[in-house]
């Protein structure tokens, strides 16, 4: 078997050119196909190099294909013996540090049962949610079961309620966004709403 590369090398058995998307993309199929073919191209091009073996592992993990996968799998981590078995010490996570100062709740504002990151300003409510650095909650403002990546404002009175938010997003004040659970409103990095 011989494959075509676009810039006119070629493939033979099971070699993977250096350049394996161009091959990957040569190869037809939908994306599924495409990275079965590419795995299995690189256990052939390989197989005296590796030793590949398997174990069992009885921790929490997750496969995600879709949005609402992505939610569902985030959503877990709220609950307390998943991230007991995900944080553990014995397999430390590592980081790029965001060097932020500390959560900022005022006093008038409602947290429960959320994971909010450094550098957040919470004067509203949020329940049910994870918040990642520097995100705002201004007073008035409710969110419910929803994702906010970094840097996201949410303006006063505003109400959002299963939202996923890409960074930078600003949700001007009074308005209210909501998913479901199985369908969560996605909104695409620094859009203004």
């Amino acid at each position: 078997m011989s494959t075509t590369v676009s810039d006119g090398r070629q493939s033979r058995g099971g070699e993977i050119p250096g350049d394996w998307e161009r091959w990957l993309a040569a190869q037809g199929g939908d994306n599924e196909e495409r990275l079965q073919r590419l795995r299995r191209g690189l256990r052939q091009a390989r197989r005296e190099e590796l030793s590949i073996r398997g174990w069992v592992f009885h921790g929490f993990a997750a496969q995600m294909r879709s949005v609402r996968d992505y939610y569902e799998r985030s959503m877990r981590l709220l609950d307390r013996d998943v991230r007991r078995d995900l944080f553990c010490p014995e397999r430390p996570i590592r980081a790029k540090s965001a060097d932020k100062s500390s959560a900022y709740l005022s006093p008038e504002a409602v947290c429960r049962n959320s994971l909010i990151a450094d550098g957040c300003k919470i004067e509203g409510t949020v329940e049910d949610s994870i918040l990642f650095p520097g995100v705002t909650v201004e007073s008035g403002a409710t969110v419910r079961g929803c994702i906010l990546f970094k840097e996201t404002i949410v303006r006063r009175d505003a109400s959002l309620r299963c939202v996923i938010a890409d960074k930078r997003v600003q949700v001007q004040p009074g308005r209210h966004l909501a998913g479901h659970e199985t369908y969560p409103l996605v909104i695409a990095k620094g859009r203004v709403v």
